[in-house]
């Protein structure tokens, strides 16, 4: 999202988050939201329909712009897959030049499931997670950070996101998931480009 110097670029970027109800997305999509609009960005999100029952499938896409913004578009450029399924759905969304995140140790991609031109950023999200909480669903904050280095945006912003939000849970759950983002965020810095 910025440039080399520091600006913030006018371009427009869509982040669509998929998976199970339970997974977190909400809250993915909310602190990525909330740390867009602090740093003084324009947000759009969309939310799909929420399965009452757990296990349903469920989305979020959020149009992220310099500019403002005036609809979540029909196509994303990063697609955070918490399952399987979501890949399956939505993995033909994603443009050319953007990417999947998700976890290498539970979803393979296939050949024939991307566009070409979609990179792929699995990354080992469970055992990530696992050093910071014993809640698969902190596969989703691995993932927030990931998401973070690949857009170019300052971690700080989702760190203090993170903490805004898990502050009324006690500073061991601020600490955990501040540290899985963190992970997640330096594992992108260290595999993807």
């Amino acid at each position: 999202m910025s440039q080399s110097n520091g600006s913030l670029s006018p371009r427009k970027v869509s982040v669509r988050i998929g998976g199970a109800a339970g997974d977190g997305i909400a809250s993915v999509a909310e602190t990525l939201a909330k740390a867009c609009a602090r740093h003084g960005l324009y947000a759009y999100a969309y939310n799909s329909y929420q399965y009452v029952i757990r296990g349903g499938h469920i989305f979020m896409q959020i149009r992220i712009g310099s500019k403002k913004v005036w609809s979540q578009g029909d196509f994303c450029d990063f697609l955070i897959a918490l399952n399987l399924d979501t890949i399956k759905r939505h993995a033909k969304d994603v443009l050319p030049g953007g990417g999947i995140i998700y976890n290498s140790e539970k979803i393979k991609l296939e050949p024939g499931q991307t566009q070409p031109g979609v990179l792929d950023y699995g990354v080992p999200a469970s055992t990530i997670a696992s050093k910071y909480g014993k809640s698969p669903v902190m596969q989703n904050t691995v993932a927030l950070g990931a998401l973070a280095h690949l857009m170019n945006f300052p971690f700080e912003s989702i760190a203090e996101i993170l903490t805004d939000t898990f502050k009324k849970k006690g500073e061991i759950v601020v600490k955990a998931n501040v540290d899985a983002a963190r992970a997640g965020f330096d594992h992108a810095a260290q595999n993807f480009k």
